[in-house]
């Protein structure tokens, strides 16, 4: 039923959806590094000046790799 789910949905079932998109994968530190500097370099390709990026840093983090 995605994107309207049939009724609301608890907190942890919509946490759980940012596995698949991003939080799982993102918990290595060799491929947050990649994403981040993809992220920088289509912003510098866009001549972006600023820009405010928000992120989970407590989703990415690990036992030995705290947030």
């Amino acid at each position: 039923m995605w994107p309207l789910p049939e009724g609301p949905i608890g907190l942890q079932p919509y946490m759980k959806l940012g596995d698949l998109n991003g939080s799982r994968i993102l918990s290595s530190a060799a491929a947050l590094s990649l994403q981040v500097k993809a992220l920088y370099d289509a912003l510098v390709a866009d001549n972006v000046c600023y820009a405010e990026i928000r992120c989970s840093p407590n989703n990415y983090a690990t036992p030995g790799r705290p947030a």
